[in-house]
């Protein structure tokens, strides 16, 4: 942001540009705006809390307390398709961010029935942590010539002489 003659706030074109971006970008159609660095969880309980208050709307329960202590067995009486549910709902909000499928595929079937809302928070904040800390944009300094998105490769394979152009 800066400030006009006048004192006060607009938007610089960089800014404005951002927030253009982000508005088009949206969950589930690729083009997920950038992972909060450090996402905060009580905002990502709040999501949830959201996810799972639709799917407990078809049961008349969208009025039940959702905490971090919360069971999705016990407190919530959640059936495997109802974390089925919650998974596409998970997915359509980070995209691959998070997956859920593989959380769950990793616990055994008494760590399911004990699972808490808050360890689902955790689980969410880490891998949108994890997801912030590999740079997808990042480069090496090798070459595959085998990679035909490596114009460099493939470069310096069409300049290079042939070893019967040396002789």
């Amino acid at each position: 942001m800066t400030t006009d003659a006048t004192g006060l706030a607009t938007a610089d074109a960089t800014g404005a540009a951002e927030a253009a971006g982000a508005a088009e970008a949206g969950p589930g159609d690729g083009l997920l705006p950038a992972a909060d660095p450090d996402p905060d969880p009580a905002s990502v309980l709040a999501d949830i809390a959201g996810m799972l208050r639709e799917l407990l709307a078809e049961y008349g329960l969208d009025d039940a307390e959702i905490a971090r202590e919360t069971t999705f067995h016990d407190d919530l009486e959640l059936e495997s398709i109802d974390l089925v549910g919650l998974s596409g709902a998970l997915r359509e909000h980070y995209g691959d961010r998070v997956n859920f499928a593989a959380f769950i595929a990793d616990l055994e079937l008494d760590e399911i029935i004990a699972l808490t809302i808050g360890q689902l928070v955790d689980y969410v904040v880490d891998s949108l942590r994890a997801t912030t800390t590999t740079d997808p944009t990042a480069t090496t300094d090798a070459t595959d010539p085998t990679d035909p998105t490596d114009l460099t490769a493939a470069t310096e394979a069409t300049t290079s002489p042939s070893p019967t152009e040396q002789d």
